[in-house]
């Protein structure tokens, strides 16, 4: 940086040359700043210069600040199947979606609020499902429905063939043990619903073989673990010739009276 003489002792005079030397200076030490600043921000900085689209910075070493753009190893070999036991390949999202599906079984499930003539469980779609449902139903008290309830497909009220055996108890006389009926609204019939104060269940296995066959296997028994006053449900309960494209819902209905409020049913794939 030059220096503006004085003479002797004496304040500068004011002139072109002295203004422009001021200036002169002025601009070179704020110059210097920018490259000393410069320098620091290059010396403190993490990311070295250089590098090119999609490459990504990787550590060198341990040591701080040792680090070199690199470019991604974009060859992730993907499977499509569950037999690999590679520890390096990545699983494909198809894949994810048969094991997600695969743990959750539960289709659909209804409880009733209140008490009423018909409990629903709708949004199923067996075919989607792969054919075959899991049923499970209870009766979470007693209800005043003695003449029994069905359970029906799509709300479809003929075409069906089933049985049922009434169980021995005070209600069906000691005489009934056993006895083989039949019923042509639903796919299968309790007799009798949970009249008493014990919590009833039901389980069974509905499935669809076509549009004009539909089976249904099933059994029933109460929290006391008797089969009085209650019906067991028995095998080859069917839909038949209804031309049944799909099986979207199923309820219980009862044929007088009403379910008891709590009473649920659930809907399981297998």
């Amino acid at each position: 940086m030059d220096k503006i003489h004085f003479k002797n002792g004496q304040a500068p005079y004011i002139n072109d040359t002295n203004l422009n030397l001021l200036q002169d200076n002025a601009e070179r030490a704020i110059d210097d700043a920018k490259f000393e600043l410069k320098q620091m921000i290059d010396q403190k900085s993490s990311l070295p210069s250089g590098g090119t689209t999609g490459q990504v910075l990787a550590k060198k070493s341990d040591t701080d600040n040792d680090v070199e753009w690199k470019n991604v190893d974009s060859s992730i070999n993907i499977i499509d199947n569950l037999n690999s036991t590679s520890t390096t390949d990545a699983l494909s999202a198809n894949q994810g979606k048969i094991l997600n599906d695969k743990a959750t079984k539960l289709v659909a499930e209804a409880t009733l609020d209140v008490a009423s003539n018909k409990l629903t469980v709708s949004g199923l779609d067996i075919i989607r499902d792969g054919g075959v449902y899991d049923i499970v139903i209870v009766e979470s008290s007693a209800t005043s429905s003695p003449g029994g309830h069905v359970l029906r497909v799509n709300d479809l009220t003929s075409g069906y063939h089933s049985s049922f055996i009434i169980a021995s108890g005070a209600a069906q006389g000691a005489t009934n043990l056993f006895r083989k009926e039949y019923v042509t609204t639903g796919l299968c019939y309790t007799n009798g619903w949970n009249q008493t104060t014990r919590v009833w269940y039901a389980t069974g296995t509905l499935i669809y073989y076509n549009a004009n066959r539909i089976g249904f296997n099933g059994q029933s028994f109460d929290a006391s673990g008797t089969d009085e006053d209650y019906v067991n449900l028995v095998n080859g309960g069917a839909v038949i010739n209804q031309n049944v494209e799909n099986i979207t819902s199923l309820n219980i209905t009862a044929s007088d009276g009403q379910i008891a409020a709590g009473s649920w049913i659930k809907v399981y794939k297998r």
